[in-house]
């Protein structure tokens, strides 16, 4: 049976209660949730007590302490327990709790817990009784147990959510178990979706899955089993990672792919995740490129991100590029990011070096700062 405690602690599933949490809590909070300053951490700890169907007393310890940053191991371990006497309660218990980040975990844990169980009984219950952020977490959290046997039997768990982000989101938590048992099964169940949307989704989490584990075998199944645009969008998931990983072998693969990829979109990518680790060898792979838009936004991307770990050296190397109009563009996109992400830095670059000459190159930068 598949350790469902494991996955929740898992990237993979983290990642997916993260991208969920993006999709339509804000909404719900606005709607649901006590207007800002007029209810206390300790008011909503005693509303939400009050509330709590006594199915044990330890559920109740723990809707006093749900409020805080962090759920603590001992509380996790508690409610495991509780939901293996008595799921059903405990999925009523979370329905008590406020919006926010532990009742998101609980609500993971006890579907989750439930699923692994029972996946039937499970998505009865949330379908009748769930909706929102609630329901597709809820799904997203039932649905790896089913994956792991076989991907196709999370099919139930997709069909509780109707919008394209939340089953998404359900379809990454699929992936992710249904690849840790099958990877082949995991890529059959993408390539089976009917749904554009579903397909594509399925795609994006498979390719990022994989690429991050074997990017080498990941090139070689989005190269002979895609094509147009869902080629494009899995080369672009697979050389952000393949760039950080390995950027010699990523640039090689991206070279025999331009005539079927929309390389002008994939090719950035690789400038920025490539910065992150040497950014002065892709900004040489980067005045390589013959054409000199794509060239460009490459090394904008580039020394923007080097700028920021590195300000003095790429500075240095972009007041060396010799054409004078690609040396301002640069530069500005140097310093426009730096100011971005730090003024103070940049000022204090400013300050030490007054006189250098790309201060002059970056005359609207420098503007800001006079």
């Amino acid at each position: 049976m598949l350790d469902f405690h494991t996955l929740l602690r898992s990237v993979a599933f983290a990642a997916t209660l993260s991208f969920l949490n993006g999709c339509d809590r804000k909404n719900e909070a606005s709607e649901k949730a006590p207007i800002p300053n007029q209810s206390t951490e300790s008011e909503l700890e005693s509303n939400t007590q009050n509330s709590v169907p006594q199915t044990g007393s330890r559920l109740a310890e723990i809707s006093n302490i749900v409020t805080r940053a962090q759920l603590p191991d001992t509380a996790i371990a508690d409610l495991e327990e509780e939901i293996d006497a008595n799921p059903k309660a405990v999925a009523k218990w979370v329905g008590t709790l406020p919006l926010g980040s532990n009742r998101d975990t609980c609500l993971a844990l006890v579907f989750g817990k439930w699923g692994a169980i029972d996946a039937p009984a499970a998505i009865a219950f949330a379908r009748e009784n769930l909706s929102g952020m609630d329901l597709s977490v809820a799904a997203a959290s039932i649905a790896p147990s089913m994956a792991a046997k076989s991907p196709e039997s999370a099919n139930a768990a997709l069909a509780l959510v109707t919008e394209p982000v939340p089953r998404a989101g359900v379809i990454r938590s699929a992936i992710a178990a249904a690849f840790e048992s099958n990877p082949d099964q995991a890529a059959s169940w993408s390539l089976a979706q009917s749904s554009l949307d579903d397909r594509k989704a399925a795609i994006i989490a498979l390719t990022d899955l994989w690429s991050q584990q074997d990017p080498r075998a990941c090139s070689a199944w989005v190269d002979s089993v895609l094509k147009g645009d869902e080629k494009t969008v899995a080369a672009s998931v697979l050389i952000a990672a393949w760039g950080r990983l390995s950027p010699s072998d990523a640039v090689q693969w991206l070279e025999t792919q331009k005539a079927d990829i929309d390389y002008e979109e994939v090719a950035p990518v690789l400038a920025e995740n490539w910065s992150l680790v040497d950014p002065k060898a892709a900004a040489t792979w980067a005045t390589q490129e013959m054409n000199m838009e794509i060239r460009s936004n490459l090394m904008a991307t580039i020394v923007s991100i080097w700028v920021l770990n590195e300000a003095a050296n790429s500075i240095e190397w972009a007041s060396g590029i010799q054409d004078a109009e690609l040396r301002k563009s640069i530069l500005e996109s140097a310093f426009a990011s730096l100011a971005m992400e730090s003024p103070s830095a940049l000022a204090d670059w400013i300050n030490k070096n007054s006189g250098h000459a790309a201060i002059h190159d970056a005359e609207e930068v420098q503007a800001g700062f006079e």
